[in-house]
């Protein structure tokens, strides 16, 4: 196989980078054809079809790539630990943009942020002791994820959820029971009283009320957790957006939108 030049080498990672930001086929340009053309031997990229073919062929068709799993491995591997997280970084910023400029279709924000999500957890993954020392930056990039997914509800008018004021003199009080053992028992409670589904934002009002002081991110991970462990089960949202109680505490999980909470002998 060929070994590509530095010059070379350099435009064929930022091919790479900018289809791998994507998430979907990228149409290239005439000077992008060329580089693609140099990495056909390596398997970094692949070309597709138009996503949306035009009704009437053009008389020069347009190429579309996308990035394979051997040009994600050599992207990972050719970049430090902080490029990566920063390329990932900018890529969350980016979609943010999107959506705040211009309302996407739901499925595909959701997909989109997803993707990134994986991402994000699959370097952590790949590079964990290299990723420890770069706690800042992934915070950071936590924070915009967060950001995404807070405008992302905003574009369904989902109601916002109401507090209820705390009295000044009342005493602040802090649970020491982890927060998994938490909600398995208070799903488990709900279910036998009232034989059916909780609700998030019931698990959350409980948490709240009883000195956990969650946050909706940590109480998401504890969830996802729970469900993919099988301890709790999941359950999609059978009603429109616009009646989800509190919109912010909804799971997107492979393009459904979840809100209910089983225990784990009661199937969806």
């Amino acid at each position: 196989m060929e070994t590509l030049d530095k010059k070379t080498t350099e435009a064929v990672r930022k091919l790479v980078v900018k289809a791998h930001a994507a998430g979907k086929p990228l149409k290239v340009s005439a000077a992008e054809i060329k580089t693609h053309t140099a990495t056909e031997p390596h398997g970094y990229l692949e070309t597709v079809a138009d996503p949306k073919p035009p009704k009437k062929a053009p008389k020069t068709p347009a190429t579309f790539v996308q990035i394979t799993g051997k040009g994600r491995e050599w992207l990972l591997d050719s970049m430090t630990p902080k490029a990566a997280l920063e390329s990932l970084r900018e890529t969350v910023a980016h979609q943010l943009e999107a959506i705040q400029a211009t309302p996407p279709e739901f499925h595909e924000i959701a997909t989109k942020i997803e993707h990134l999500q994986n991402e994000l957890h699959a370097l952590a993954d790949r590079r964990k002791g290299e990723v420890e020392k770069l706690t800042h930056t992934v915070t950071e990039i936590k924070t915009v994820v967060d950001r995404a997914t807070d405008e992302t509800k905003k574009l369904f008018a989902v109601a916002p959820a109401v507090e209820t004021p705390t009295p000044a003199a009342a005493t602040e009080v802090h649970s020491t029971q982890p927060l998994e053992d938490a909600i398995v028992q208070f799903v488990g409670e709900w279910w036998a009283d009232k034989s059916r589904a909780c609700g998030i934002d019931e698990i959350k009002n409980h948490l709240d009320q009883h000195g956990h002081q969650v946050t909706i991110g940590a109480l998401h991970d504890a969830l996802r957790k729970l469900h993919h462990s099988e301890t709790l089960r999941l359950g999609s949202w059978d009603k429109t957006l616009s009646e989800i109680p509190v919109g912010e505490l909804a799971i997107f999980i492979s393009n459904k939108v979840m809100y209910y909470v089983y225990t784990n002998d009661r199937s969806n």
